[in-house]
């Protein structure tokens, strides 16, 4: 239920595709992915099952800041 406290990070990524924002859409999809692999893999062999769970909530704040931070700086494509 914390986790979705960071949903925000889907109003980002619609108004990047509404701006037609294609290569900040590649960028933001591929940080994020590659950032909650990277996360889940130090946090789960650190913690556990603990890790995995604070690793979840970490993402989420990576993936808000860096689809909002795509948004801010996203030139379109028209």
């Amino acid at each position: 239920s914390i986790s979705l406290l960071f949903y925000i990070s889907i109003l980002t990524t619609t108004a990047l595709q509404a701006k037609r924002a294609v290569s900040s859409l590649y960028k933001t999809n591929f940080l994020v992915a590659i950032s909650k692999i990277v996360i889940l893999i130090l946090f789960a062999y650190q913690w556990g099952l603990w890790g995995v769970v604070i690793a979840r909530v970490v993402y989420e704040v990576f993936a808000v800041f860096f689809s909002a931070y795509f948004f801010f700086h996203a030139k379109e494509n028209v």
